[in-house]
C-alpha cells in the first residue's frame, strides 16, 4: 500500500521555502518542487515496466493549489489508463501548433507562401542571393504565376486555376509550361512536408490535361552534336580562346558532363591526389537513382584546372565563376561561345559548327550545343568503328562515363570500382583525341577575365 501523504493547505504550501520536493497530498504523486526563487508543480508517476518519471507541468505562481490538484488528477487518470502524461502532453502541443499553422496558412495567398518557399531555398543554401538560378525562379513566379494565382488563397487554389496559369504556355512554350507546373507543385510539396497544409498540389497532369488544349504535335529534336571527325579542329579553336566560358565548355567536353555540372563545379569536389572529380548526387540529373558521379580526370583536364586554380580559387568556390559577381555561369554563356565560333567560321568562308543530322523546320543544320558536343559526340566517338573504338572500348563503360544506369547480367558489376580503370583509359583517350590538333601544351595559362 502506498503511503498516503498529508494533505497540505494553501498556507502550508505557501510557507514552504527550502529547495526540494514536497508531497502536497490530495492527488497521488503531486509534489511542489522548489528551486529558489522558483516553485513548480510536479506529478511523479510510474508506468508498468518503466522507470519513475517526474512531469513538471506548471509554475506555482501560474496555478493555484486547487487547480494544480485538478490538473494533476487529470494526468493521474491518464496514468491509470497506461498513458504517459509526458507523451500525451507533447502530442497535444504538436496538435495545437499544427492547428495554429493550419489556421495561419488559411489566410495566406499563394504569393506569400511562394516567397516563404523561395527564402527557404536560400536559407538552406540551394540558391545563393543574386544567383542567376534564383533570379530565374523569381522571374517565372512574377511573370507567369503571380498574375493569375498570386493573390488567391493558397488553400483554395484549384486545378482549374493552375490550368489558367499554364494555358498561355501549353503550345507556345511547352518546356516552360512543364517547368512552371513543377514550380507550383514543389511549393505545395514543401508546404505539405512542413505540415503547413494538407491541401494536395493542384498540379496533377491527369487532371490538367482535361483543362488544357491538346498539345500540337512537334518533332522531337536531339541536342545537336558535332561530328566526331570535327572535334579535334573544334577543340583547337576553343582551346585558343581566353574566356572563362570557353574554359568551362572545354572542361565539360573533356569530362563528358552536362553543362550545369561543369558550370557548378566547386574546388572542394576535386581529389587531385587521385585525379578524380566527385560530383555530389544532388547535382546529378539522376542522382536520386544513380548516386554521385566520379569522373576520372585526364591529364589535359587536370592541367586545365591547375592552370586557373591559383587565380580563381581565392575569388569563388566555383571553378568557372562568372567574372561578374563570381557566381555560376549561365547556360547561355556556353552556348554563346559555340555560336560565336560558328559565326566566325562562316565569315571566313568555312563550314560552321553544325550537326548535319539535326535540322530546323526550314531544313538548315542546327548549330552544335554544349550538351550534344560534350556527351553525344563523346558517346558516338566511344563506339566509332572507323577509329576502331568499337573494338577498343566497352559500350557499358562509356555509359558509366555518362552516369547512365547499367542493367546487366552481372548485376551491376560494371558499377563497382573495377570499371574505374577502364573509365580512366577511356577518358584519357578521349582527351588525347580532342587535343590531337591543339598547338602548344594544354596547360598554357590564359587570362579568363572575359566571358
Amino acid at each position: 500500500m502506498p503511503v498516503i501523504a498529508k494533505t497540505l493547505t494553501d498556507r502550508e504550501v505557501r510557507n514552504l521555502k527550502k529547495d526540494g520536493f514536497y508531497n502536497v497530498g490530495g492527488v497521488v504523486g503531486l509534489y511542489l518542487r522548489i528551486v529558489q526563487p522558483n516553485k513548480y508543480w510536479v506529478l511523479r508517476y510510474k508506468l508498468p515496466e518503466s522507470k519513475r518519471r517526474d512531469f513538471q507541468f506548471a509554475k506555482y505562481s501560474d496555478l493555484s493549489l486547487k487547480d494544480a490538484r485538478s490538473k494533476a488528477q487529470s494526468y493521474r487518470d491518464l496514468v491509470n489508463q497506461n498513458i504517459d502524461p509526458l507523451d500525451w502532453q507533447h502530442n497535444k502541443v504538436q496538435e495545437i501548433c499544427l492547428e495554429e499553422r493550419t489556421a495561419k496558412i488559411a489566410t495566406k495567398t499563394f504569393r506569400v507562401v511562394a516567397e516563404e518557399y523561395v527564402q527557404h531555398l536560400v536559407d538552406i543554401g540551394q540558391y545563393e542571393e543574386n544567383s542567376r538560378e534564383l533570379k530565374l525562379l523569381k522571374g517565372r513566379l512574377k511573370k507567369h504565376i503571380y498574375p493569375v494565382i498570386g493573390n488567391q488563397l493558397f488553400e483554395k487554389i484549384t486545378h482549374q486555376q493552375v490550368g489558367d496559369v499554364l494555358l498561355p504556355l501549353t503550345n507556345t512554350q511547352p518546356a516552360l509550361c512543364k517547368k512552371v507546373r513543377q514550380i507550383i507543385g514543389q511549393i505545395y510539396k514543401w508546404a505539405i512536408a512542413l505540415g503547413l497544409t494538407k491541401h494536395e498540389a493542384p498540379t496533377d497532369y491527369k487532371v490538367l490535361k482535361h483543362l488544357l488544349p491538346r498539345a500540337t504535335i512537334s518533332v522531337k529534336h536531339n541536342h545537336p552534336m558535332l561530328p566526331v571527325k570535327q572535334i579535334p579542329e573544334f577543340m583547337a579553336d576553343l582551346h585558343s580562346r581566353p574566356s572563362t566560358s570557353a574554359r568551362c565548355l572545354e572542361f565539360a567536353i573533356l569530362t563528358a558532363v552536362r553543362s550545369y555540372n561543369a558550370r557548378s563545379a566547386e574546388w572542394t569536389e576535386f581529389d587531385f591526389e587521385k585525379n578524380l572529380w566527385i560530383i555530389p548526387a544532388q547535382k546529378m540529373k539522376k542522382g536520386d537513382l544513380n548516386g554521385k558521379h566520379t569522373v576520372p580526370l585526364s591529364k589535359q583536364a587536370r592541367e586545365l584546372l591547375m592552370a586557373i586554380k591559383d587565380e580563381t580559387e581565392q575569388l569563388s568556390r566555383y571553378v568557372f565563376a562568372s567574372p561578374v559577381g563570381h557566381s555560376i555561369l549561365s547556360d547561355a554563356s556556353l552556348k554563346t561561345v559555340i555560336v560565336r565560333m560558328h559565326n566566325e567560321r562562316l565569315a571566313q568562308g568555312l563550314s560552321g559548327y553544325v550537326d548535319p543530322n539535326e535540322k530546323t523546320n526550314k531544313g538548315v543544320p542546327r548549330i552544335a550545343t554544349p550538351h550534344g558536343t560534350a556527351r553525344a559526340t563523346f558517346r558516338t566517338w566511344a563506339q566509332d568503328d572507323e577509329l576502331g573504338n568499337d573494338k577498343r572500348f566497352s559500350a557499358k563503360v562509356a555509359e558509366l562515363c555518362l552516369h547512365h544506369k547499367i542493367d546487366d547480367s552481372y548485376n551491376g558489376a560494371y558499377e563497382r570500382n573495377e570499371a574505374m580503370k577502364s573509365r580512366k583509359e577511356m577518358m584519357q583517350a578521349w582527351a588525347d583525341y580532342c587535343y590531337s590538333k591543339c598547338e602548344g601544351e594544354p596547360n598554357d595559362k590564359r587570362q579568363t577575365s572575359e566571358l
